[in-house]
């Protein structure tokens, strides 16, 4: 059964209500004859927890996608299954063949429904577009396989990339925190391995050194970029006074300090701070809640759903209207063409910016769009 986007687009139990009954269908408007964009959505909507709220949430950004294209004249299809969360589960939904003749599928949230999703996609020759889980194995063998989420180490070491390019010519010093995590130490590592390829000035510092091992390890005389190697509360949190100590003591020195994704749920506290410190926080999604297109959003997704957005990093249903906004644009605009296309394609994205290529090994494409927020002296947040 097929029903109108207005149909559907309600609160959490319409939604739901929506799973069972199978397909959701945007009309297009002003009598033009549209290409219909079948689509398959695969994810654990039926899971009664906190992350199957946000693969709702996530669906719920999706259809606000399509409402979109519908008032563009464009007609899409969805059909949006619950996934579960294991490979059988996805072999027995895959065998029902609802997904056969689907242009693109979103999914799956778990990585072990991954390579069975994949083969699917690849012997129907659907474009599959996997917003979550980071793996990459079957990047390599499926050249309709799109990877919006790229592995830690890909957007760190374009991270690191665009940070020895910013500041070339910086002094940069490490601050060694007891708390290093996964974050932390595979950022250093990304830094110090491009710094030292063009023998940059580097130095070190235990966090809880004293006032005179901070004024060996900074330069007065210099710019100097501070990298902090862990993401954690705790450690910026122990950093914060010691950088604030060592500025009172030298006002002319110049300190920029470098940051992590996770940092953006730290604002509420430490936003003076970031503005003081000239802090960068390299990240690939950002939800700027000052700018007047998030507002809009806001307002459109609790006008349709009768709630707000879960306040979370990111905010999912923002991330599905980007996600599905860029592939189903692009595929309403270039068809069959997409791929050899994807140069041409910047729709607008209010969180979650998207520029694919094609890894060293060849298979399919991967999101390698790593955005920069400044928190400048002037207390103003630019996007770079």
């Amino acid at each position: 059964m097929k029903h109108t986007l207005h149909t559907v687009l309600r609160p959490l139990a319409a939604v739901m209500l929506l799973l069972c009954m199978g397909a959701v269908v945007a009309q297009a408007q002003h009598g033009a004859a549209p290409r219909l964009l079948r689509v398959g959505v695969v994810l654990p909507l039926k899971e009664t927890s906190q992350r199957g709220q946000k693969m709702v949430e996530f669906y719920q950004g999706v259809l606000l996608a399509v409402d979109s294209l519908r008032h563009s004249g464009v007609s899409v299809d969805i059909v949006a299954q619950h996934s579960g969360t294991t490979e059988a589960e996805m072999s027995e939904l895959l065998a029902g063949g609802q997904l056969a003749d689907r242009d693109v599928v979103f999914g799956p949230l778990d990585a072990a429904q991954l390579p069975a999703l994949s083969d699917y996609c690849l012997r129907h020759g659907t474009r599959l577009v996997v917003p979550f889980t980071a793996s990459t194995a079957q990047l390599r063998t499926n050249p309709l396989m799109y990877l919006v989420t790229a592995p830690r180490a890909q957007i760190q070491a374009q991270a690191a990339a665009v940070f020895n390019q910013q500041f070339s010519n910086s002094h940069f010093v490490f601050v060694e925190a007891g708390d290093a995590n996964d974050d932390g130490r595979s950022l250093e590592l990304q830094l110090r391995s491009v710094l030292n390829a063009r023998g940059a000035f580097l130095r070190t510092v235990e966090i809880d050194a004293d006032d005179d091992s901070y004024a060996m390890a900074f330069n007065p005389l210099r710019h100097n970029v501070v990298v902090v190697n862990s993401a954690t509360i705790r450690a910026i949190n122990k950093l914060m006074p010691r950088l604030r100590d060592y500025q009172r003591a030298n006002p002319d020195c110049q300190i920029t300090l470098l940051g992590y994704p996770s940092w953006q749920t730290f604002t509420s506290t430490l936003l003076a701070d970031f503005y003081r410190f000239d802090t960068h926080i390299y990240t690939s999604f950002y939800r700027n809640p000052l700018a007047f297109s998030t507002r809009q959003f806001d307002q459109l997704y609790q006008y349709w759903f009768h709630q707000p957005m879960q306040n979370t990093f990111p905010r999912w249903g923002m991330m599905g209207f980007d996600v599905a906004w860029y592939f189903l644009k692009g595929l309403a605009t270039y068809g069959d063409a997409l791929e050899s296309n994807l140069q041409n394609l910047h729709p607008a994205h209010y969180q979650n910016p998207m520029l694919f290529a094609l890894p060293d090994t060849g298979g399919g494409h991967m999101n390698i769009c790593v955005e920069v927020v400044h928190y400048t002296r002037e207390q103003t947040i630019e996007v770079e």
